[in-house]
């Protein structure tokens, strides 16, 4: 078991290094947003989830968190921001 754990913790190690120095902030986002919906479906299965729904949960995680990624460049106003906050929050507890 330890020995699964140091492996990934490398194997993770080795991605994160060199998207953290890259110049350009991309691949830091990518990796995130894989990490985010890799931990989205490992949530699916802990609640007991069938394999379809822990994926789905994965990949809506993924893209939601993708979309706000996208969205802060767009000047919305700070009410709208607060119902998206309070309907993610909500939906979290579905």
């Amino acid at each position: 078991m330890l020995r699964e754990r140091v492996i990934t913790a490398l194997v993770l190690l080795a991605l994160l290094i060199p998207a953290v120095i890259a110049e350009s902030p991309l691949p830091f986002a990518v990796l995130t947003i894989v990490l985010i919906g890799a931990a989205g479906w490992e949530w699916g299965r802990l609640c007991g989830l069938p394999r379809a729904g822990a994926i789905a949960s994965g990949v809506v995680l993924a893209v939601a968190c993708a979309c706000m990624g996208l969205l802060w460049q767009i000047e919305i106003p700070a009410e709208a921001w607060g119902a998206v906050a309070v309907l993610w929050v909500l939906g979290g507890a579905i």
